[in-house]
């Protein structure tokens, strides 16, 4: 039996679903952070999130809970790269969506 993994929150611009209650593909991809589970937030699941973002060129957001710090993931040369971080003042920006989000605001 194989086992699927959802990130804590995904944007899919998927026209045409072969399944209802399966994402292949996604734009973006948000993980928050636990501090229990943080080794495989970071490692493990970026591992089986490839799939999903590969076709897209997708954006993939590690996000911290407890400190103003987002980084901003992208697949390249096999592997995802971080891109970006963002921390307190700055502006997300997801261009795969074209929109940008205030760090000030997501961390009220």
């Amino acid at each position: 039996m194989k086992s699927f993994r959802y990130p804590d929150v995904m944007v899919s611009c998927e026209e045409n679903r072969r399944y209802k209650d399966m994402c292949e593909s996604a734009t973006v991809l948000v993980e928050v952070l636990s501090e229990s589970t943080e080794l495989t937030d970071r490692l493990y699941k970026s591992a089986e999130y490839r799939h999903i973002l590969k076709s897209t060129d997708g954006e993939y957001l590690v996000v911290d809970p407890d400190r103003p710090i987002i980084e901003k993931r992208m697949w390249h040369n096999g592997r995802f790269e971080v891109v970006a971080t963002y921390g307190s003042g700055d502006q997300v920006v997801l261009d795969s969506i074209k929109l940008k989000l205030s760090m000030d605001d997501i961390y009220i």
